[in-house]
């Protein structure tokens, strides 16, 4: 509104301006002029008072960049895109399918933590990308006296078995062995799917 009643008082004064001069240039008439340089004062005063308050002013907005995100098979990412003000940073959440983790995100200078993407500072339209790899499982064992169960720990993809070999002591013989759904056959223990860390005794 302001800069509205800055561009017409300028508009008034430069065309009385003008009319003033016409007229003292005419008419000689020395009182005219004097008009004329008054007029004058009044365009240089709406010319200031515009620089200040109107035509000097700008208006400005924050630039908002786009982080796109590619997503290979067995997992997604949400959101899938974000809109993101220059200098800022934004989180993404990522789910691996079931039997799948994370395997690798980069892109926008961000960090992973847990299932959390966490991008650096935005300056520029960037991209997010994340593959996802088969899960690994931990197989423990707790053995008591009198024998030993090897290898003592071993990793399982998902849905996957392993075995382990049973040695008893001189003197000692098998009792039982149970733990991660497994079946035992002479000295060999093998897990059933695993599908989580577990642990056999």
């Amino acid at each position: 509104m302001a800069s509205n009643l800055h561009r017409f008082f300028y508009h008034a004064a430069r065309n009385h301006s003008i009319c003033m001069y016409a007229l003292a240039k005419k008419t000689r008439n020395k009182k005219m002029l004097r008009l004329w340089i008054t007029a004058i004062a009044a365009v240089l005063s709406a010319l200031l008072l515009s620089g200040c308050n109107g035509f000097g002013n700008a208006d400005w907005i924050i630039i908002n960049h786009t982080i796109s995100t590619t997503a290979a098979e067995n997992g997604t990412i949400e959101p899938a895109t974000a809109s993101v003000e220059y200098g800022h940073s934004t989180t993404f959440t990522l789910t691996p399918a079931s039997g799948y983790a994370i395997d690798k995100v980069t892109g926008c200078g961000g960090t992973l933590s847990g299932n959390r993407y966490t991008s650096g500072t935005i300056t520029r339209d960037c991209t997010i990308s994340a593959t996802f790899t088969t899960a690994s499982y931990m197989v423990a064992t707790n053995t008591g006296t009198g024998g030993n169960i090897d290898p003592p720990t071993a990793s399982a993809e998902y849905g996957n078995s392993t075995s382990f070999t049973i040695t008893p002591d001189p003197g000692y013989s098998i009792d039982s062995v149970t733990g991660c759904g497994g079946s035992l056959s002479g000295n060999h223990y093998t897990t059933g799917a695993i599908t989580t860390d577990c642990s056999i005794s």
